[in-house]
């Protein structure tokens, strides 16, 4: 059986040979619907983060928007670990209390994408 010689001198096709190469290339990972609920949801963040008391807001900021440690939020905001864990732990409830009324409003209005299945009987 012979083996095909592979051309090692053979030049690679290049701008300069006629290849179309795709002058933009175009995300298709998000959708205007995702993008534009998207923006929906980070706007409903914001302002729910903004209605927090400074405090809260300052510990939740610090540790979970900045990603800085226990010690060195606490050590900000001249309070103690323990405290600013409180903090922080009243701070995500606030917001989660307020973000799932938010978005239970937001999921009622929309209309169901699928029927429930039917039941036999």
């Amino acid at each position: 059986m012979r083996l095909r010689r592979t051309h090692l001198d053979d030049p690679l096709p290049d701008e300069n040979m006629g290849v179309p190469l795709p002058g933009a290339l175009v995300d298709w990972s998000a959708l205007p619907e995702d993008r534009l609920l998207n923006e929906e949801v980070q706007t409903i963040l914001r302002a729910s983060i903004d209605e927090l008391p400074p405090i809260l807001r300052a510990a939740f900021i610090l540790r979970d928007v900045e990603q800085l440690t226990t010690a060195e939020c606490a050590q900000i905001q001249r309070i103690s670990e323990a405290a600013c864990k409180v903090r922080l732990h009243r701070a995500r409830l606030r917001l989660r209390e307020r973000l799932s009324g938010s978005f239970l409003d937001q999921f009622d209005q929309q209309e169901p994408r699928f029927a429930p299945p039917e039941e036999s009987l």
